[in-house]
């Protein structure tokens, strides 16, 4: 279910979308799109906030057209954090040395956000002397802390490691609908690309194991 804000107003409730896409990453992105008939977003506009299952994203843009004469709206979102970008919070001047919790909640001084849960307590160092943005600062910050962001609503939690630490096994050949590897010799690196017929119960973090023996693949 998908709550629509204007402000701190609630203003609609979607129960049903024709289709919908959440996609979350370790390096920070997190966006949401969705379909729904037209008749049923006569009222959604950009800056709009949407609510779903805790987390908040900012609507940046709605799109009308018509689909096999059907009238359809399509709505793209950007997780609020994103709001960091905003000129209005930059940042030209940033000098600590401290608990890694004390210099979260001074990289979001003066933001909509508030720290969370930080796993680093060792002390850490950050130093800033020209124009970037608070959203930056705030990467560049995790980064030398090594660790992996995690949002909650508006509070954004530092991780040692998001997901599971066991490996879990998602090659049930009944739900696998695709597998592909690739390596790729210029960077050393391997990727895998897995998808499924239905839902499975991942977070983004998670330790999977993937065994395929066709394609060779036991990693």
């Amino acid at each position: 279910m998908l709550e629509i804000y204007a402000g701190n107003t609630l203003i609609q409730t979607i129960k049903k979308v024709m289709s919908a896409d959440l996609r979350e990453t370790l390096q920070g992105e997190f966006t949401l799109s969705f379909t729904v008939m037209a008749k049923h977003a006569l009222a959604l506009k950009v800056r709009q906030v949407v609510k779903l299952e805790g987390q908040y994203f900012e609507i940046v843009q709605v799109s009308k057209s018509i689909q096999g004469s059907l009238p359809i709206c399509s709505v793209l979102c950007e997780h609020v954090s994103y709001q960091l970008n905003h000129e209005m919070y930059m940042i030209n001047e940033f000098d600590f040395t401290g608990d890694p919790a004390e210099g979260l909640s001074m990289v979001l001084a003066g933001t909509p956000f508030t720290a969370g849960v930080v796993d680093f307590t060792e002390s850490v160092t950050m130093k800033i002397n020209q124009d970037v943005s608070r959203r930056a600062a705030l990467m560049q910050y995790i980064a030398i802390l090594g660790g992996e962001i995690e949002y909650d609503g508006y509070k954004i939690n530092i991780r040692e490691h998001r997901g599971s630490i066991d490996y879990l096994p998602v090659m049930d050949s009944k739900n696998v609908t695709n597998v592909a590897v690739s390596h790729d010799s210029r960077e050393n690196s391997s990727s895998y690309d897995i998808s499924f017929f239905k839902l499975l119960n991942l977070s983004v973090g998670d330790n999977v194991q993937i065994v395929f023996n066709p394609l060779g693949v036991n990693v």
